[in-house]
């Protein structure tokens, strides 16, 4: 039925039987008809939409609660949405009317802001929605995801790059000296120094002669 139909509206419903003779030829026929008058509820309300923006948050994100709400029934309904959640600590509650379907404010959108925990360990966490009414109630649940937050994912990837360096690998200062004395630099650096010592002690004794 037309989600708009109004109380006392008929629809006339034709029931239609179709099938294959023996030849393959596929026949119809109306075997049957019926009128069908609408008669709603006195009472009835519905939750027609619920939606969690952005469902899933990073680190302390906010987050947005929205749901549609319409009367589908005869009469003017006194409603009151709970919004609540005891792992997320949310709880919110509104009170408003909802005039009967045939009237112009039957329905409405209820938007609510909420911020995650400081604490929100990473996981999924349930929102429970509940529209009261006339002793009669509407429920719905919604789900949020919290993910890691990316600002302790980057210092974790920083901890793990951390290259750890094992003291007994570095080389001593005595081991790089005997390194330097086998090296063929500290040879050449050996001559050279013996040539300018002989060399002074001829020019002293040159200077001595004369």
């Amino acid at each position: 039925m037309p989600a708009d139909a109004k109380d006392g509206d008929e629809y006339t419903v034709y029931v239609e039987a179709c099938g294959e003779d023996e030849n393959g030829v596929k026949e119809c026929a109306i075997d049957d008809s019926e009128t069908i008058k609408i008669e709603r509820e006195k009472h009835e309300v519905q939750i027609s939409s619920a939606v969690i923006s952005p469902s899933e948050i990073r680190c302390y994100d906010s987050f947005d609660v929205v749901i549609g709400l319409k009367n589908i029934g005869k009469k003017d309904e006194d409603v009151q949405l709970t919004i609540s959640s005891a792992e997320l600590e949310i709880s919110e509650s509104q009170t408003f009317e909802l005039e009967a379907h045939d009237e112009d404010d039957y329905k409405t959108t209820i938007s609510k802001a909420f911020a995650a925990p400081s604490d929100l360990a990473v996981g999924v966490y349930t929102i429970n929605v509940r529209a009261e009414y006339s002793d009669e109630e509407e429920t719905e649940t919604l789900q949020l995801t919290k993910t890691k937050c990316q600002e302790a994912a980057v210092a974790e990837e920083a901890e793990e790059t951390i290259t750890v360096v094992d003291a007994s690998t570095i080389p001593s200062l005595e081991e790089e000296k005997v390194r330097f004395t086998d090296s063929l630099t500290y040879v050449i650096l050996l001559i050279i120094l013996t040539i300018l010592i002989l060399g002074l002690v001829i020019l002293s004794l040159v200077i001595i002669k004369k």
